[in-house]
């Protein structure tokens, strides 16, 4: 019993700090199907207190197992049915969110199975961060940390992800829009430490080599040290003959601080029957690189 009421205390506590807001809108991320039982309750609890309209959304909307695509967002239409929220959201959010504000639902991805439009990268808007407090959200840098976004999807087809299909195909944003994105967060919010929070930062190498020839070119041209700004995410290993010792110093000089490996087993073969698309010599070519030009990894 005391566990329960400080459970339900826990969740009428953030909604009294949400409601403080008078928000018109709550969108909540279902991020996945384990989330449930807690979203369950939270609105719940957040629907009885409000009449602002409330959107779901994410990967967790569905019946079970994780990222299943493929399959009926059954607990969105729950909550739906419930009248817990108003609209569910399936797929990416820029056109539907807009769409919901002009008070336009009669498009794909809006209470339907039907995914939304997907965005190009190229027209994804910059975030303002005017009102977030950043430094409350440091990850472990105390100037703080934001997040960037390179691509969506994947160009690997490894066996154990829907990842590539999910996500709508690959796309990546041009190497010059990214660097005037984390440019301009740098000159506003003086913030010189970034995470990717996309599947993989260098699915299309021409816009990667882009991107870090552009923030290199900015410091010499700045009078800045290499290096002054710092990015970390996902990388998928690279053959020699794709990524070269010139290209590892490019990104060494450019920021890259921790590459984040899905490395997955010590076995070539294994790794092969997986369609991981590296072998252990490639590995060990990026250890090797990453190493002399000062980039950390992390497997």
């Amino acid at each position: 019993d005391y566990d329960r009421q400080s459970y339900h205390k826990f969740i009428e506590s953030w909604i009294d700090r949400i409601l403080a807001h008078d928000p018109q809108w709550i969108i909540v991320s279902v991020f996945t199907w384990q989330c449930q039982k807690f979203t369950r309750d939270f609105l719940q609890h957040l629907r009885s207190r409000t009449q602002a309209n409330i959107v779901i959304g994410g990967q967790g909307m569905i019946k079970s197992e994780n990222t299943s695509f493929n399959e009926r967002p059954v607990f969105a239409y729950e909550m739906l049915d419930k009248q817990l929220v108003n609209y569910f959201i399936q797929g990416e959010a820029e056109q539907t969110i807009h769409n919901l504000y002009q008070g336009n639902i009669n498009v794909p991805g809006i209470n339907s199975e039907q995914f939304a439009v997907r965005t190009e990268m190229a027209e994804v808007p910059y975030m303002d961060f005017s009102d977030h407090d950043i430094r409350a959200y440091h990850s472990g840098y105390p100037e703080g940390q934001l997040p960037l976004e390179t691509s969506r999807g994947c160009v690997r087809s490894c066996v154990f992800c829907d990842w590539p299909v999910y996500a709508g195909g690959f796309r990546s944003k041009p190497g010059v829009n990214l660097f005037n994105e984390i440019k301009t967060y740098y000159t506003n919010y003086n913030v010189t430490n970034f995470y990717f929070n996309d599947s993989l930062m260098n699915g299309n190498l021409a816009d990667f080599r882009q991107f870090n020839q552009e923030l290199v070119n900015y410091y010499e041209q700045n009078n800045l040290p290499y290096r002054t700004l710092k990015y970390s995410g996902m990388y998928i290993v690279r053959k020699p003959n794709q990524f070269s010792e010139e290209d590892f110093e490019l990104i060494g000089k450019a920021g890259a601080d921790t590459l984040l490996v899905g490395v997955e087993s010590g076995s070539d073969r294994v790794r092969k029957e997986m369609r991981k698309g590296f072998n252990s010599a490639d590995l060990d070519y990026t250890i090797q690189m990453c190493s002399k030009y000062g980039i950390k990894l992390y497997f």
